[in-house]
């Protein structure tokens, strides 16, 4: 058994059967802490320790060891250890506690989904799906009770973030409706929320950027599903435009926010400058993916070579594929980056593919892009 202070625990299976000690249980979580948790920034590291977890809520605790084992150099289990969360995440749906543990639990494997052989055994939306129904049941979209310990409040807050981003990402991509509004309350209010309080960890300011780029790109799916369902009539090369423009208005204001915070002076300074440049790239995906429906709807004369729209898609295009090739992989970090499919969350698979598929109808346009890369 587990000893945390006066208290004999009985260890989750991955525990016993890996024979896992607590030292290398401590390294498993600061390697979790270290890198996956700053791309998908749902736990906090003071807040979320193995003596506290592995008591509290073993589901929890049993998929950060098997996340974190993927990047363990000393031995090799990961292939056993997503067994495990997958079998922990199955008895979650029967007997786990309604807590925003499991609940983060989930949203993990939604955001590191067990590897599958077929697109229709990929079960992210049903985590998805769990995730968002208990923290409804939870009341995590609500601002959290001001009498909660403060570390407590950031959690709710964090978690219910994470459920907005990775739905939204879902949505985005997969063409599906939300299952949270775009104007939902703790996400409209949350632009000052990486600052609220000392407590708030590094990587929660890239949280907030996010949620407020997918409050946008929530808002521009609307639009065009009113279009694409003849409810009004749309200049859809003049919104795609406008949206486009938003975006970029929105990426320079944050870039001055990531300048100023401490973080970016730190001693994790090349973390935070990678979450950063992980941003940018997202951002030009984002203002690709607006403007591709442009080109794809717009009348030809609006989508000439020369045109505004054209020339934006050809920056946007060129900035995602310079950052993925000269920032973000030489630095190692896009091993760590999350997986859910199909995301924005997925920093290198959507931009390229995006990229690809609005430039393969462009192939005259190709000349202007490889020349700069």
């Amino acid at each position: 058994p587990y000893n945390s202070g006066q208290t004999r625990i009985t260890p989750p299976s991955l525990v016993k059967y890996c024979a896992l000690f607590p030292d290398e249980i401590g390294e498993l979580f600061r390697l979790y802490f270290d890198t996956i948790n700053a791309s998908c920034t749902l736990l906090d590291p003071v807040y979320h320790q193995p003596e506290r977890l592995i008591g509290m809520n073993p589901f929890l605790f049993t998929v950060v060891i098997a996340l974190a084992s993927r990047h363990y150099k000393k031995r090799s289990f990961h292939g056993i250890a997503m067994e495990f969360a997958r079998d922990a995440a199955r008895n979650a749906l029967m007997d786990a506690p309604k807590t925003i543990e499991t609940c983060q639990a989930f949203l993990l494997l939604a955001a590191h989904p067990i590897p599958c052989k077929r697109w229709t055994e990929d079960r992210s939306w049903m985590f998805i799906g769990i995730a968002f129904s208990l923290g409804k049941e939870l009341g995590l979209h609500l601002a959290p009770d001001g009498s909660l310990p403060e570390r407590e409040r950031l959690n709710r807050t964090r978690t219910w973030l994470g459920c907005f981003c990775i739905d939204g990402s879902h949505s985005v991509q997969s063409g599906k409706l939300p299952m949270i509004a775009r104007d939902d309350y703790v996400a409209c209010t949350s632009r000052e929320w990486y600052k609220s309080s000392p407590s708030n960890i590094a990587w929660d300011i890239h949280v907030c950027w996010y949620v407020h780029m997918l409050t946008v790109m929530l808002e521009y799916r609307e639009e065009i599903s009113k279009w694409q369902r003849q409810e009004e009539d749309v200049d859809i090369v003049a919104t795609a435009v406008r949206y486009d423009q938003r975006l970029y208005e929105i990426c320079q204001a944050w870039e001055n926010r990531f300048a100023e915070h401490p973080q970016s002076h730190a001693l994790s300074g090349p973390v935070f400058k990678g979450r950063t440049d992980c941003c940018r790239m997202i951002a030009a995906y984002m203002r690709l993916v607006v403007l591709s429906h442009g080109f794809q709807h717009g009348p030809q004369i609006a989508t000439t070579r020369d045109s505004h729209i054209s020339h934006q898609s050809i920056v946007c295009a060129r900035t995602a594929i310079q950052v993925i090739i000269h920032h973000l992989f030489p630095t190692g970090q896009l091993r760590f980056a999350v997986e859910v499919s199909p995301s924005p969350y997925s920093e290198t698979h959507g931009p390229i593919e995006t990229t690809a598929l609005v430039l393969d109808s462009f192939r005259c346009f190709l000349c202007c892009i490889s020349a700069e890369c």
